[in-house]
């Protein structure tokens, strides 16, 4: 089948998913102990690092703290576990490293990030257990070469962190809408979403772990700058940005990455993402329902210039996967970005125009 007739047939099924579930929102007048070893830089590209080696003893690596990354993998790059002895093959002991300083991800939305001071926080990574969710079947990695397996790793992991985020982002929201006299039934739908978003991160994590050949999860999360909206006027422009545009075109993201797995692990992993997404973008609309209900006609204003206003850029520094990797539920970047935008103009555009008239 052509991408065109693909990409076609996936926005009409994401438009008969979230259309009427938001609509109806619109309507509804109703209202473990493993211990982490965490590094402290504001996260990077996971991947493995190879040098030669002449073991003393048979196969016996040394730890990686003994070893100096060079040969193309310079001092930017630090092992994920200093203690981990590596693995060795054909000469060479192999270590999973953290590249500091750059972009993780696809450069696509994820979820609702967290922002702060307008720009997306995310934790570091951490070699740990503590996120692993034994649910998960392994995902098949019959055939994969090193290299694709780390591309595999650094992207679920980057998955792990925005939803990682994204809980924190939620709570924010459950505690601004306290503040802002909130019905407790929206109160409560902020609060199940951050416990999806709780789910999806150990999910992602396990997976890339699986990926890496080593625990993956997130080290601390920097909150410098959090601070809650101060106006309803405030939330409502973030609601508009992090919520009803986000989430929605998250819906998007998601499903073009199911449209293309076939590993029956990814998939069980991302089904469940883009049914809690659709809840997460329902969710969303109702809160600005609310907020648009006990708006003065000044803050309405400020909903429509939001909406009009909030166009935001691919995220810049990341780079590129392959374009073979799609079984394990990564299109090629152009096709995600395309799926973000795509649900932007087909469904939250309408949405909008619906909402603000």
């Amino acid at each position: 089948m052509p991408q065109a007739d693909i990409n076609r047939r996936l926005l009409l099924a994401i438009g008969a998913l979230l259309l009427p579930a938001i609509g109806d929102a619109l309507a509804d007048t109703a209202d473990t102990a493993d211990t982490d070893t965490p590094r402290p830089d504001s996260g990077g590209e996971l991947t493995t690092a190879c040098v030669p080696w002449t073991p003393e003893v048979q196969g016996a690596c040394p730890p990686a703290s003994a070893i100096t990354f060079t040969a193309g993998f310079g001092p930017r790059e630090v092992p994920l576990d200093p203690q981990e002895l590596g693995t060795f093959a054909d000469g060479e002991c192999c270590y999973v490293v953290q590249v500091v300083g750059t972009v993780m991800g696809c450069g696509c939305n994820q979820g609702r990030r967290l922002l702060i001071e307008r720009l997306p926080r995310t934790a570091g990574l951490a070699a740990t257990r503590g996120w692993h969710d034994p649910r998960v079947r392994p995902p098949t990695c019959t055939g994969l070469d090193r290299a694709r397996r780390s591309h595999l790793a650094r992207f679920w992991a980057s998955v792990g962190l925005n939803e990682h985020a994204s809980i924190a982002s939620f709570h924010r929201v459950a505690l601004e809408l306290m503040a802002f006299g909130a019905p407790a039934p929206l109160i409560a739908g902020a609060q199940r979403a951050a416990d999806d978003e709780l789910r999806h991160a150990r999910r992602a994590f396990t997976l890339a772990s699986a990926f890496a050949g080593a625990p993956v999860g997130p080290t601390v999360l920097s909150v410098d700058g959090f601070s809650l909206a101060a106006s309803r006027a405030e939330l409502a422009a973030r609601s508009v940005r992090e919520g009803c545009v986000e989430e929605t075109v998250s819906v998007g993201v998601a499903s073009a990455m199911l449209a293309v797995a076939t590993d029956p692990a990814v998939r069980s992993v991302l089904s469940g993402i883009v049914d809690d997404e659709i809840r997460h973008a329902v969710f969303s609309w109702r809160l600005l329902k609310w907020l648009w209900a006990e708006s003065s006609a000044a803050e309405r204003l400020g909903i429509r210039d939001a909406f009009a206003t909030d166009q935001p850029a691919p995220e810049a520094g990341y780079a590129p996967f392959p374009d073979d990797l799609g079984a394990w539920g990564i299109p090629s970047d152009g096709v995600l970005q395309a799926a973000g935008l795509a649900t932007r103009r087909s469904v939250v555009d309408p949405l909008a125009a619906r909402f603000c008239a």
